[in-house]
């Protein structure tokens, strides 16, 4: 889960130097790669960021282990598995993300003639046969889509826009290579063609009377893309201001990696607050150990279901008591145990009331702690 919000966060980060620095690169073919790579970039970032600093590990307090047997009460409502039903939507999004634009896309190319304009994809060019528009140039632009793999390029960020659907960046990302490819195209036809003003206005009659088709496809016309390609005809950039724009992505791509190898954890502790290594006094429950004891005896309920297929297992929570008493940053260590169970266990010990945090020279600082629970019938 770690991993996955890292990797949200460095599109976004990658976008914003992408708008910032990189999208007025007059070299096509470095923009393009640039496009192609940010989302891998963004995973390789988060991953190595997961990696462990070599730092020696935390002092851990391991509670004693307490027992929860079938004798205790059913509980009075099943507890809500959140995460359950936020994967479950997840999953649902992605499949409708991959699916829909796949059907769309075969319903055009069985029947191109529904399209109503030219188009490509991977080796197929479609060009209408009873259009009036000069075929010569809506040929040249749609072959250079052919000819330049541009359909690899859509199919793969079709998977990155459906895995991180969630993410609006990832919309905005699969926009920025389409729109690359048609300024690719462009460049093409008119090197080509050798009239500017001709395959403009092509280009603006063909918009103004043509509805958009599949996402996955391209065509001549782009309403959304219009005036930028038309400026990218028109104009050009000098290479000078191009060459500084690079050297400033350097620091913006360090900051990247900088945040990202920091956990999410820490952004969500306030202040920046380090979880010591050692507490002069550690923390403890109100009322003493036998307090803490009998509250977990009391409100830990075996899971029906658990209890009814004779599911037994161990539960061994890691968890901090902050500064302020509160427990936070609740983690399984055991993987193997059933989920109902480990369920359980966190729904308790997030209700737990609020300890005496531990303390280094009189100062209350976090503590790490582990809880084994054994569920047994």
């Amino acid at each position: 889960m770690e991993w996955f919000i890292k990797t949200n966060l460095n599109l976004i980060l990658l976008y914003i130097v992408f708008r910032f620095i990189m999208q007025h690169l007059t070299n096509r073919k470095m923009v393009r790669a640039i496009l192609l790579a940010i989302p891998l970039l963004s995973f390789v970032i988060a991953i190595v960021g997961a990696i462990p600093s070599g730092e020696p590990p935390l002092l851990i307090v391991k509670l004693p282990q307490i027992v929860i047997s079938n004798m205790q009460q059913i509980p009075n409502a099943k507890a809500v598995n959140w995460f359950t039903y936020i994967l479950t939507i997840y999953l649902i999004g992605f499949v409708i993300s991959i699916i829909l634009p796949l059907i769309n896309l075969i319903y055009y190319l069985r029947k191109p003639l529904r399209a109503g304009t030219a188009f490509s994809f991977n080796k197929v060019v479609y060009i209408p046969e009873n259009t009036t528009l000069n075929k010569e140039m809506i040929t040249l632009h749609e072959q250079a889509h052919v000819q330049q793999l541009h359909s690899l390029d859509v199919l793969y960020y079709h998977v990155i826009r459906a895995i991180f659907w969630i993410n609006p960046i990832a919309y905005k990302l699969f926009e920025a290579i389409k729109q690359e490819h048609e300024f690719a195209a462009d460049k093409y036809a008119i090197e080509n063609i050798k009239d500017k003003l001709a395959y403009c206005e092509l280009l603006v009659s063909e918009t103004l009377q043509i509805k958009s088709i599949s996402s996955l496809v391209h065509t001549f016309h782009s309403s959304n893309t219009l005036l930028n390609r038309l400026q990218m005809i028109t104009q050009t950039q000098p290479q000078s201001v191009s060459g500084w724009k690079k050297i400033a992505s350097i620091p913006l791509l360090a900051l990247i990696l900088i945040l990202s190898t920091s956990s999410v954890q820490t952004f969500a502790q306030s202040g920046n607050e380090k979880v010591f290594k050692r507490a002069e006094i550690m923390p403890e429950y109100i009322g003493g150990q036998e307090n803490m004891m009998k509250f977990l005896s009391t409100e830990i309920k075996y899971p029906v279901k658990c209890r009814d297929q004779k599911i037994e297992g161990s539960v061994v929570l890691k968890f901090v008591i902050d500064k302020n008493g509160r427990i936070k940053d609740i983690v399984n260590l055991k993987k193997d145990t059933d989920n109902l169970l480990v369920q359980e266990a966190m729904r308790v010990l997030k209700i737990m009331p609020n300890w005496e945090p531990g303390k280094n020279n009189g100062q209350p600082v976090n503590t790490e702690m582990v809880l084994p629970i054994q569920f047994q019938l």
